[in-house]
């Protein structure tokens, strides 16, 4: 498995993105213009770190992370999002995403950091599953609306 931050492979970014958009159940469409627009911002944002994950020269996935001291002095963290593809599953891709992620978080100073399992995706409680695995516990609800038809 070769894992590296992030090398611009824009294409192998671009279809996760909408792979990710397509398997989801959330009621949303992917946008190409827009996704290539936020990569370009995560890209150079100071305080984002993506890292993707090759197998056999393969996309496998990615996870994108933040840090922000919002209203106080201290750095959060947050994955923002982790998108392995089906086939990659169980393959010690996420395991091997989520460290850096962890270590990422460390050596950026953030002394909490949050991930969520909202992918709607099937994979919740595996995702929650590996992400105990590297210390992170659950603390309540996520909450979701949706915007009421007109």
């Amino acid at each position: 498995m070769q894992l590296q931050e992030w090398d611009y492979r824009i294409s192998d970014f671009l279809g996760a993105a909408e792979a990710f958009i397509q398997e989801t159940s959330y009621p949303i469409t992917y946008n190409a213009t827009g996704s290539l627009n936020y990569l370009w911002l995560l890209i150079n944002d100071p305080d984002t770190g993506i890292f993707v994950n090759y197998v056999d020269d393969k996309f496998a996935g990615l996870i994108i992370c933040h840090r922000d001291k919002e209203f106080q002095n201290e750095y959060f963290g947050y994955v923002s999002k982790m998108y392995v593809l089906p086939e990659f599953r169980g393959t010690g891709t996420g395991r091997a995403l989520l460290a850096e992620a962890v270590d990422w978080f460390d050596q950026n100073e953030c002394v909490l950091s949050f991930a969520t399992a909202t992918a709607s995706i099937g994979q919740d409680q595996r995702y929650i599953n590996l992400l105990s695995k590297f210390g992170f516990e659950v603390h309540g609800t996520v909450l979701i609306r949706k915007r009421k038809q007109t």
